[in-house]
């Protein structure tokens, strides 16, 4: 998340820069008005990874240790010990499936970003 903070700050254009001191932002007027907008597409670029290392991390460690009452790693777990590959198989499935919901949130939300800053090319040929 840091890397994707500090790379958003980094390749602000520095246009973008002069532009904001032409209109008056000098101090922190410039980051809050033109650094931390243009910065916002890579912190939720980092924001993302940064979750899917988290995800991956915490299945790994509930598969390596089950430490509480009820969890997917848990259950995942007792169902590959109990040999019922139905039930690991849908344990899986709803891993899969919270990990492609978040990341389909991620998406919205740079989409959403993106057209907002006027990143992205809408198409409509003007």
């Amino acid at each position: 998340m840091a890397n994707g903070i500090i790379s958003g700050v980094d390749h602000v254009p520095p246009l973008l820069l002069r532009s904001g001191r032409m209109l008056g932002a000098r101090g922190l007027k410039t980051y809050r008005h033109v650094v931390i907008p243009a910065a916002l597409p890579s912190f939720v670029g980092g924001l993302k990874q940064g979750w899917a290392f988290a995800w991956r991390s915490l299945m790994a460690g509930e598969l390596l240790v089950a430490l509480g009452s009820f969890s997917l790693g848990r259950l995942l777990s007792t169902y590959q010990d109990q040999l019922d590959m139905a039930g690991a198989i849908t344990i899986m499935i709803v891993i899969l499936t919270i990990g492609i919901l978040v990341d389909m949130a991620f998406n919205q939300v740079n989409g959403v970003i993106r057209r907002r800053w006027g990143m992205v090319d809408t198409g409509n040929g003007t």
